[in-house]
């Protein structure tokens, strides 16, 4: 049987037997692919260290023909580990809420480099420490595109028009007012904050420094993303609860 090989990153293993697990890799070849390892739970295994969650690895296996089958792992080389994510509680949950999203909400064998890179990019990035809390509310924003989500953050999503300037944005319909379209029930927001929500469309996550902007726009904008996954996308899992439950999370109200 001929092999085939990609990079990929280790989003989750479950022990098989006694020697054995079960791996889920996000590639860049195949996006999601579910495989076993065989053996590498034993002392002796030359694999075992390339397999530790969230790590970066190059991968050779014997694919199986059938996409919601098991393929084979024949060997593993670590590229790059991402160990110290592990030695701060917060931004392992931050790390693990997002892989754990991709896992569920991704098909099996459904290439999306995009994913991947931006998966990568926050790893990198959390392993160094930097600003973890604020890249985690961002890709967990660049994410919803990827999940038939879409928020309207080019035009006033009631009138249909382009502006400059906006006076708020609606997260009931998770659009922009303008200024003549406005009501007495929209939200009191400040001009800095619509001005950040506006450029979300183009901040590139996966290349670009996040912006230098008062933390409590990103916890703000946070609380409103977990009610899109949960209520909108139907994505959800007990890593998100745990974030949303944090005092600092449920104790700001507004902006």
């Amino acid at each position: 049987m001929s092999t085939t090989s990609f990079k990929g990153i280790v989003l989750n293993s479950i022990d098989y037997e006694d020697n054995h697990q079960v791996l889920t890799i996000f590639s860049d070849k195949y996006g999601k692919i579910g495989m076993v390892a065989l053996g590498v739970n034993k002392p002796a295994s030359k694999n075992k260290y390339a397999l530790q969650t969230f790590n970066l690895s190059e991968f050779e296996i014997f694919k199986s023909r059938q996409r919601h089958t098991l393929s084979k792992l024949k060997t593993a080389i670590l590229i790059k580990d991402h160990f110290e994510i592990t030695k701060n509680y917060d931004n392992y949950m931050y790390v693990s809420a997002i892989g754990k999203i991709i896992e569920q909400a991704t098909l099996d064998r459904q290439k999306n480099f995009r994913i991947y890179t931006i998966l990568l990019n926050l790893l990198e990035k959390i392993n160094l420490n930097e600003n973890p809390f604020s890249n985690f509310v961002l890709t967990l924003f660049k994410l919803i595109q990827f999940f038939g989500g879409d928020w309207i953050l080019n035009q006033c999503y009631r009138c249909y028009r382009s502006y400059k300037f906006y006076r708020a944005f609606n997260f009931e319909d998770y659009g922009l007012v303008c200024p003549n379209c406005v009501r007495e029930d929209d939200p009191i927001q400040s001009a800095e904050f619509v001005s950040y929500i506006m450029k979300l469309k183009t901040t590139n996550v996966e290349t670009e420094e996040i912006q230098i902007v008062p933390i409590k726009y990103h916890i703000y904008l946070v609380k409103h993303l977990f009610n899109y996954y949960e209520q909108t996308l139907g994505i959800w899992n007990p890593i998100l609860e745990q974030i949303k439950e944090k005092e600092f999370v449920k104790n700001l109200k507004n902006v």
